[in-house]
């Protein structure tokens, strides 16, 4: 398959409708659309990772771009939100987003969050933040302007999950820093 202009080759693909890729593209675009391409893929790989682990965030990749609150882009609230549904091939910004997709789909490119090959990321945040699930713990890298972490909570259905909130209780297994 050629992605603009570039012949794409085959990895370890992760199953989704077209629907999903497209959404892809689209929450890329609009969590990263000013990142370099790097920036984009580990954006998408956040989301792949999640799709590929099931947990409160949900179960197939368009699950988890919609899971409300986890990819900003597609907040109510948000005015990326309605230009994420408009957004088209004329902007280059795009362009570059539907390669990034395609290539984190079909796992041609890896995963730039997994530097030491125990899984890529499953969290990220805009650098300059400190969300209340980042406090206290390690990056994995730090990207453009978002800063990614592996946190892997504990499975659906695992009693540590909070059926009230979404949001999983703290891993015990992970470690915690200072900073």
């Amino acid at each position: 398959m050629t992605v603009s202009g570039i012949e794409m080759p085959r990895g370890r693909a992760l199953a989704c409708s077209d629907a999903a890729r497209d959404r892809l593209a689209r929450t890329i675009w609009g969590e990263a659309r000013g990142e370099g391409f790097r920036g984009k893929l580990a954006v998408g790989w956040v989301a792949r990772n999640r799709a590929e682990h099931p947990r409160w965030w949900g179960r197939d990749l368009e699950a988890v771009l919609l899971k409300p609150a986890q990819f900003s882009c597609w907040n109510a609230d948000d005015p990326n939100a309605a230009k994420c549904l408009r957004v088209g091939p004329d902007d280059r910004a795009f362009v570059d987003c539907l390669a990034a997709a395609h290539a984190v789909i079909e796992g041609t490119i890896a995963d730039p969050t997994d530097a030491d090959g125990a899984g890529g990321a499953d969290h990220y945040h805009v650098a300059g933040l400190v969300p209340a699930w980042s406090q206290g713990r390690a990056p994995l890298v730090a990207i453009g302007r978002h800063v990614f972490y592996r946190i892997r909570p504990p499975a659906i259905g695992d009693r540590r999950e909070r059926a009230t909130s979404g949001h999983p209780v703290a891993d015990p297994r992970l470690p915690i820093t200072d900073h």
